[in-house]
């Protein structure tokens, strides 16, 4: 609450703000206060001082105090502080105009921002490290630093709020922008996605109870909008995010990306590894709508000390006809003499697995003439696990 001064007063101020009144003065730090910055008062005088009461000019009760006293203003404005103080059995008052500033305040560049580019916002001179930012768009408040970054999908006029989570009032400090389109207009649309561990296979062996591997997604957009996806595990939702993507590009996310300001790089959500077996893991992405069927990882998990099961990667040729006998090379991991192969019906191997080494090996099978035309799974069985590990394999019909 601001003072309201009368002519005398009026005239006392007009003073030097150090005015000497009765051989005391009152002296502050900071010499410039802030809204909800503690200042301190001190009471100098030529003679001892027993006692004093102080009035801060802000409506808030007098206090009795030392020569020395810390007081914080929640508003802005121009205030008389009053010391009435006790020295050999008299009394004296000293007054101390002050004026509290408000500093506080949010800055953003470019000055003309525009959709699908990264608008920065700074909290100055805001008292607090950790501010809650809401940026007047669709995408949820975020706490971040002092300075964060910003994507506006569409254009127009926006509110930013930042909230200085320091002190009890926690206040929030507004600004508007506005933002202009840019480009020429493109449906946003997702054209390509594809997923990869980050060794750039799609299928990994990890152990139980280890730290869990992080799934990565490249995918390449058009137009501006709003993503809105879930990481999924065996058809369970592991973490669901949202974000803006700007005006057509290519980004890569991990299990852990939030596109709400999280950093790819640190911001990793590891899979589980807490259930034995083979899992799969995808990309449900909720919009825009995917015009393709989104593509699927896999991961198995054993015990410690268990070899990994074998990875069937590729066969070529991926097809033969029915009545022929042919040679096919395998590609995949963790190949060894003891796995087994199944064709399915009316596929027969002619002679043993010759595996070259962990990753290459040949076979030899027989098609039946019986065999129905189409495509089938080959597959690879661990002898102690009985895991599948699959490649397409196609059956021709019988040459007439």
């Amino acid at each position: 609450m601001h003072a309201f001064l009368g002519p005398a007063l009026l005239a006392f101020l007009s003073a030097p703000l150090n005015a000497v009144q009765g051989g005391a003065l009152i002296n502050l730090s900071p010499s410039q206060p802030r809204v909800d910055s503690p200042v301190t008062f001190t009471l100098s005088a030529a003679v001892p001082i027993t006692m004093v009461t102080w009035d801060f000019g802000d409506g808030a009760l007098p206090s009795p105090g030392g020569a020395v006293a810390v007081h914080s203003y929640a508003t802005p404005g121009s205030y008389v502080v009053r010391a009435v103080y006790d020295s050999n059995k008299t009394t004296a008052t000293v007054l101390r105009p002050i004026t509290v500033v408000e500093v506080r305040r949010i800055s953003y560049i470019p000055s003309l921002p525009v959709t699908g580019k990264e608008v920065t916002f700074t909290a100055q001179d805001f008292l607090s490290s950790a501010v809650r930012w809401a940026f007047g768009d669709d995408t949820p408040p975020v706490i971040g630093k002092t300075v964060q970054p910003h994507i506006y999908v569409h254009p127009g006029t926006y509110t930013v709020a930042a909230q200085d989570l320091t002190g009890a009032a926690k206040r929030e400090f507004r600004t508007q922008l506005t933002v202009r389109g840019q480009g020429p207009s493109a449906p946003f649309a997702i054209s390509f996605l594809a997923l990869r561990w980050e060794d750039g296979t799609t299928d990994l062996s990890v152990r139980k109870d280890d730290p869990g591997p992080v799934a990565y997604a490249d995918l390449k957009f058009e137009g501006t909008g709003m993503m809105q996806a879930q990481w999924m595990v065996d058809g369970r939702i592991l973490q669901t995010f949202a974000g803006p993507l700007g005006f057509a590009g290519v980004v890569t996310l991990n299990s852990g990306s939030s596109l709400g300001g999280a950093n790819p790089e640190t911001a990793q959500f590891p899979l589980p590894t807490n259930l034995l077996g083979e899992h799969f893991v995808t990309l449900n992405v909720l919009s825009p709508s995917l015009g393709f069927q989104a593509p699927v990882l896999r991961y198995f998990v054993s015990l410690a000390g268990e070899p990994p099961p074998p990875v069937l990667l590729s066969v070529r040729p991926a097809s033969a006809r029915a009545g022929e006998e042919i040679e096919l090379a395998l590609s995949g991991r963790g190949f060894t003499p003891e796995m087994k192969l199944d064709f399915g019906r009316d596929v027969a191997l002619v002679a043993p697995i010759r595996v070259l080494s962990p990753t290459r090996a040949w076979v030899k099978v027989f098609v039946a003439p019986s065999a129905k035309p189409g495509s089938r799974i080959l597959q690879s069985l661990h002898p102690r696990r009985g895991d599948p590990r699959t490649a397409k394999f196609k059956i021709l019909p019988l040459r007439k």
